[in-house]
């Protein structure tokens, strides 16, 4: 064999054993720990929720899943920092569906539009709200509820501005045709203590928090957001059962939604939404969604991706009726 034929096969050989590195790379993903962004505070459902999933998908993928909480701005502040990442994969974001469906309609001066900026990965879980009352208020159903907030000036609580709360009330408010004045909090758990110390009359929130205070009848529930009543208060109805002129349709459910930087490789996405949907069927982490009021979801990117545009088009109208806004 000739120097010049030995040369050849050997740059051959070399080419070959690069190319095959170079899948096993690949196939080797992830080669590094991988962020989870919280675009909301620590401690909780959606952190929560992030927590168990990093938790699991760290034993799946024999890699550590970090969890990064970086809240403000109704949860813009993590979205952009989440779009604004290296599509590769080792940045992922878990959001309230919020960021997709109602951000991009009342923030003015919004940095970060989800439905451009992000890729859907999938649903990570759905919730309702619970439309309650202080203690001694006096309604003890939805209708006599309206009946006062037509007759009496009413306020009500919100975990903050453009919040679940604060738009399915307003929801609440353009269909029941009755005015409330919006007390907007911090977070969900100083809301609830402002009902229970009697600041406020009424609000829209998660039913997990409220559960023992209504248990101790020292918040009266009357009714919850979606089409389903809610597995934790299975005697209440749901709004649209409750018997109100023109509400028989409302149905103002939310949810998580995994997502990652627009232009992340798709088999990266797939692999992630496998790992979702396989995690959200797993028994044990069922028994801990039901503690926090969560029900499941699956689906493709691409179903989760009509479901938010579907809310989105749904709150586009909330929103420009009621006219909520947040500099």
């Amino acid at each position: 064999m000739s120097t010049m034929q030995l040369k050849h096969r050997l740059i051959g050989g070399l080419g070959a054993l690069v190319l095959c590195l170079g899948g096993t790379a690949q196939a080797a993903y992830p080669e590094r720990p991988v962020s989870i962004v919280v675009n909301f505070s620590a401690g909780g459902p959606l952190d929560f929720v992030a927590r168990l999933f990093a938790a699991k998908a760290s034993k799946e993928l024999h890699q550590s899943v970090i969890v990064e909480n970086k809240a403000g701005a109704s949860g813009s502040i993590g979205g952009e920092y989440a779009a604004r990442a290296k599509p590769d994969g080792y940045t992922l974001l878990l959001s309230v569906d919020t960021l997709a469906t109602v951000n991009p309609f009342v923030y003015k001066n919004n940095h970060v539009d989800a439905n451009k900026d992000l890729a859907v990965v999938g649903r990570a879980g759905a919730f309702n709200l619970g439309l309650v009352t202080r203690e001694g208020l006096g309604p003890t159903t939805l209708k006599q509820f309206v009946d006062m907030a037509g007759k009496t000036a009413l306020t009500y609580a919100s975990a903050g501005a453009a919040s679940p709360g604060h738009l399915a009330m307003e929801a609440f408010k353009l269909g029941s045709h009755v005015e409330m004045t919006h007390v907007p909090y911090k977070g969900n758990a100083p809301a609830v203590n402002a009902l229970l110390s009697g600041q406020v009359d009424s609000g829209f929130l998660a039913v997990a928090n409220m559960l023992p205070h209504i248990k101790a009848h020292k918040l009266v529930a009357l009714a919850v957001s979606g089409t389903q009543r809610d597995p934790l208060l299975p005697n209440i109805p749901t709004i649209a059962e409750s018997g109100i002129p023109g509400m028989e349709n409302f149905n103002m459910g939310f949810g998580f939604v995994l997502m990652a930087p627009r232009n992340t490789p798709k088999d990266i996405v797939m692999k992630w939404n496998t790992l979702l949907n396989q995690f959200l069927k797993e028994p044990d982490v069922l028994e801990k969604l039901k503690i926090m009021d969560i029900n499941p979801t699956y689906g493709t990117p691409a179903e989760a991706e009509k479901e938010i545009q579907a809310a989105a088009r749904q709150w586009k109208v909330v929103i420009e009726k009621a006219h909520v806004t947040v500099n």
